[in-house]
């Protein structure tokens, strides 16, 4: 399998990176791969759990999302966008993405640099 259990996966998107998980109890989830708090690429890093409901913990300051909502866990008011998953019957995993244009145009690589704040406006995608 090339996306292991309770782990993220790394997934280029035009020019933005994109996180990939495959939980323990069969679910999927797609996520930016930037933590939001310090603007690192690190969220396919991350601890992944599938408890009470799935979440993804930063590896650098233990920051935690929810994978289906993108919230912040434990009252903290940073979010995580997050993109629709699933496994086929074929086994085979699709993502629900917009297009790569609108994707870079809010979260590719390049346009981000580490700051002191996380960005304010929340990204808009056409549907």
């Amino acid at each position: 399998d090339v996306f292991p259990e309770n782990l993220g996966t790394a997934v280029l998107y035009g020019a933005t990176q994109l996180a990939v998980f495959r939980m323990k109890g069969g679910g999927v989830f797609a996520t930016q791969n930037m933590c939001p708090h310090k603007q690192a690429f690190v969220l396919a890093q991350g601890i992944a759990s599938d408890g009470d409901a799935p979440k993804i913990a930063c590896p650098l300051h233990k920051k935690q999302f929810d994978l289906e909502t993108g919230e912040e866990i434990n009252g903290g008011d940073l979010k995580i966008v997050t993109f629709a998953a699933r496994v086929t019957d074929a086994g085979r995993l699709e993502l629900e993405l917009p297009p790569r244009d609108e994707v870079d145009a809010v979260l590719a690589t390049d346009k981000l640099k580490v700051c002191s704040e996380a960005p304010v406006q929340e990204p808009v995608f056409s549907r």
